[in-house]
């Protein structure tokens, strides 16, 4: 990551390398599920900032109802190693997949509470919602 801030209130000020590891089982027509990690270390930037690196765990399930209907979570678990600040939010909610002409709309709400969590500013319930349009 490449730090494109132009204020110390919206960026880290620090070059992030990192990785990224993905697992999905999509064997079953009606549950899919898996995971995604990833990690990211500070290697470059001002040295008057503080060093970022986090590690964020996603795991992913869905669960098809059928005619396009389906149950989500997707909640993203975060670890600050720096600070020791996580927040762990476990999400439910419900899709829809539905195709207007040649677009296909994938439309989604999911609430998310977070059960655990430490640190400032560690959100406790969020919600998650979305529009994928596929041309």
């Amino acid at each position: 990551m490449i730090p494109t801030a132009t204020q110390t209130q919206t960026g880290a000020g620090k070059v992030q390398a990192g990785a990224a590891l993905i697992a999905f089982n999509v064997k079953e027509p009606t549950l899919q599920w898996g995971g995604l990690v990833t990690w990211q270390h500070s290697i470059a930037g001002q040295s008057d900032r503080p060093d970022a690196q986090l590690l964020v765990a996603q795991p992913i399930g869905f669960f098809q109802l059928g005619k396009g209907a389906y149950l989500r979570s997707s909640g993203s678990w975060t670890f600050d190693l720096e600070s020791g600040a996580y927040a762990m939010p476990v999400g439910f909610g419900a899709g829809h997949v539905v195709k207007a002409g040649k677009v296909v709309f994938n439309i989604f709400l999911e609430p998310q509470l977070t059960v655990l969590h430490y640190g400032p500013g560690q959100a406790a319930f969020q919600l998650f919602a979305g529009v994928n349009a596929q041309f």
